[in-house]
């Protein structure tokens, strides 16, 4: 293990997408939400260039110390301090995987142990502010908004044109605007709504 060729693995994007669905089974042992795969779709499409920029299958351009696994270099631009912003030219490691599935699998723990709040918003449907969320947590140098108002418009595609095609489809909307009857039936138990009572006054 350690340093190895920087070698181009380009993906499609719904070859990307079946990828972070597999990297998530791998690691959570369940399936993920549409939203949460989407979210995510959307996240390494924007690290990736949809599928196209990905070198040793490494799926949101995930840096690494090199202790442990093979790892590629390149040297890119890092934003170093914030407002006022200084920007250096560095060399950086990042990991390196045999194939797509490990790649996806090594995205997921990393937003489970360093990024959760911003999967929460991911399953919330709120890719912008998991944008701003990534940037608040370290995820990346660059500032967040374009890569928010990018982001959005990603998640976007992917409601449009990549869960279509994988044959999947969005959550049905709860009905009486809120998820209470859905769970009710779900557990197979009614819902008793207590009558409010009007406070008393106290003479």
């Amino acid at each position: 293990m350690g340093e190895v060729a920087r070698v181009r693995t380009a993906m499609g994007e719904l070859e990307l997408a079946r990828a972070l669905r597999l990297g998530f089974e791998d690691v959570r042992a369940a399936s993920p939400t549409y939203n949460t795969v989407g979210g995510a779709w959307a996240h390494v499409a924007l690290e990736n260039a949809h599928g196209g920029a990905v070198w040793n299958y490494n799926l949101g351009n995930i840096t690494t110390t090199g202790a442990s696994g093979d790892y590629y270099t390149l040297t890119t631009q890092e934003r170093v301090q914030r407002d006022p912003d200084v920007w250096q030219t560095r060399t950086l490691r990042y990991a390196a995987h045999p194939g797509p599935e490990q790649g996806a699998a090594a995205y997921w723990r990393l937003m489970f142990a360093r990024y959760r709040p911003a999967l929460d918003l991911f399953a919330a449907g709120e890719p912008s502010q998991a944008a701003y969320k990534l940037s608040e947590l370290g995820y990346y140098t660059a500032r967040p908004e374009a890569i928010a108002r990018t982001m959005a418009a990603l998640f976007d595609e992917w409601k449009a044109r990549i869960a279509p095609a994988l044959g999947v489809s969005p959550p049905p909307k709860a009905p009486m605007g809120g998820t209470w009857p859905i769970l009710a039936l779900l557990l197979g138990t009614a819902i008793l709504v207590r009558p409010t009572r009007r406070p008393r006054t106290r003479k």
